[in-house]
């Protein structure tokens, strides 16, 4: 499932338990991704409370389980989460972040990236400029303006100096490939927001989006490549036969057509 499915179907869960979530771990690569963390607090009743993830890359085996389970353990009488936080993260030999799902933090942050674009926007329109033409610095330059509440999410972290990812990263980059349009369109944060404007180069139309945001829980369709890219990364050892090989029994057992 996409993201918004995925955000969905933990809350569901939780608020059928009646419980919330004190720590969620992404054990995923690139989740420390606004985008992502805004889905989890768009509401302003919402399940999961704190975020702890990767500074974009992790390693393949994931994160170990056994040693976070005896930090939580650790500090299970004390309720202050970030205490059990900073434990897990500093304890661990990887690039982690953790992150506060704060609705009204991310509400501002939004609105801040929706009146920054729409100035750059309306600033084009009047010398009449294409809409969309702006460089990757200058989507640098408002993400630097915003910078200090973006900060204002994280918790804690600890960072290798080799690794030069942002601490959050946000979509920067202008595409007009549909098929990520239409995912990226799915998401809280670009919806009602002009940073869209600024991250696209074609709008795209409202029917379609509607067709990937119903609130049913559907699978994401993925082509063969992709299927066969996450082959690729779970199985790094294995040589191209053997993971076109994988990709085939997979599609046969599943009855998917290739």
């Amino acid at each position: 499932m996409g993201i918004p499915e995925m955000v969905r179907a933990i809350n569901r869960a939780a608020n059928e338990m009646d419980k919330k979530i004190d720590i969620l771990l992404l054990d995923t690569c690139s989740a420390n991704s606004l985008e992502l963390i805004y889905e989890f607090g768009k509401d302003e009743i919402h399940a999961v409370q704190n975020i702890i993830t990767y500074i974009v890359d992790g390693p393949i085996e994931g994160l170990p389980y056994d040693r976070i389970i005896h930090s939580i353990q650790a500090y299970s009488s004390i309720e202050d989460m970030t205490v059990t936080i900073k434990d897990i993260i500093e304890s661990l030999s990887y690039d982690l972040i953790s992150f506060e799902v704060n609705h009204e933090k991310l509400q501002q942050i939004k609105q801040l990236f929706n009146d920054k674009a729409f100035e750059y926007l309306s600033k084009n329109i009047d010398i009449g400029s294409d809409y969309n033409k702006i460089s990757a610095v200058e989507r640098e330059h408002i993400i630097e303006d915003i910078s200090q509440e973006l900060m204002s999410l994280v918790i804690h972290y600890k960072k290798s100096p080799c690794n030069k990812w942002p601490l959050i990263t946000v979509v920067n980059n202008v595409t007009n490939n549909l098929k990520l349009m239409t995912r990226y369109y799915c998401l809280g944060f670009i919806q009602n927001n002009h940073w869209a404007g600024l991250s696209f180069n074609e709008s795209l139309d409202i029917k379609i989006i509607n067709q990937f945001s119903s609130e049913r829980l559907l699978p994401l369709k993925m082509s063969s490549q992709e299927v066969y890219g996450y082959i690729s990364i779970i199985n790094p050892e294995l040589c191209e036969s053997q993971r076109r090989s994988i990709l085939e029994q997979l599609y046969e057992y599943k009855k998917w057509t290739l």
